[in-house]
């Protein structure tokens, strides 16, 4: 427990270095927005941990599993450097996962591979198993932190999921009621990941979020997901934004399957 301590005081270090920085209230509120999902995601990350059968082997690893903790309170480290001068860098311009690495690398704190794995790929749409961090471990470690890197990513989402912050409405981009764009359209009936940069409304943005809903890997999860409402509140909130009822119909087939 002492090292979760020890996480929490990075993350609150790095908060408090960067409020004080802070050009404007969008800035503030960004950072503790963070700050406060960082120790959220750990949370959750435990609550899958001991609902999940799949996870029987992080509970019987007292280091494995402390790791998987240790890469959720940390996870977002590099989001809280993200500001250059007062402004936000676009997710396409900052990698956040990896300056999470290099900041704690650079520490040489928490730079177990198997926390380093985990913090690196838990933003990709699917996990890279060439990553060095994974690669370099002992492969009686491999299989732990392939779980350990799978709950970062569910815990991640499902904290999100839950506060429903992306209903807000300064969560999608400025612009007109429209339908999907035909590139988003192409995107998902090809079946291939969505990515925010292919979108071009705040429609697609809507689609692109749902979409999380096809990469959730446990059980459990997907259970806790489907409580929220959250697949039908995101179809209701495409219809809001100018998607049509095939939009909408083509969102449904597509990811109410995953759900």
């Amino acid at each position: 427990m002492e090292l979760r301590y020890d996480a929490a005081r990075i993350i609150l270090d790095a908060y408090g270095e960067n409020m004080a920085m802070a050009r404007d209230e969008d800035m503030e509120a960004w950072l503790l927005h963070k700050a406060a999902h960082s120790f959220a995601v750990a949370g959750i990350a435990e609550e899958i941990t001991l609902a999940e059968a799949e996870l029987e082997p992080l509970r019987r690893n007292e280091r494995e599993r402390e790791n998987a903790m240790l890469g959720a309170i940390l996870h977002d480290l590099g989001r809280l450097y993200q500001h250059r001068d007062g402004k936000r860098l676009k997710s396409s311009e900052f990698d956040h996962g990896k300056k999470a690495v290099e900041l704690l690398a650079g520490m040489k704190r928490f730079d177990d591979p198997a926390i380093l794995f985990a913090i690196d790929e838990h933003d990709s749409f699917k996990i890279d198993f060439s990553n060095p961090y994974y690669v370099g471990l002992p492969d009686d470690r491999k299989p732990a932190a392939m779980l350990a890197a799978r709950l970062l990513r569910d815990a991640d989402k499902l904290e999100n999921i839950r506060n429903f912050r992306m209903f807000s409405g300064n969560r999608f981009s400025i612009g007109e009621r429209s339908p999907l764009s035909a590139r988003m359209r192409e995107v998902i009936e090809s079946g291939a990941p969505v990515r925010y940069a292919d979108g071009s409304n705040p429609t697609d943005e809507a689609a692109g979020m749902l979409s999380w809903i096809s990469d959730i890997e446990f059980e459990y999860t997907r259970g806790a997901v489907e409580r929220t409402g959250f697949f039908e509140a995101g179809l209701e909130l495409m219809k809001e934004q100018g998607a049509t009822d095939g939009d909408v119909a083509l969102v449904r087939a597509r990811y109410e399957r995953d759900e």
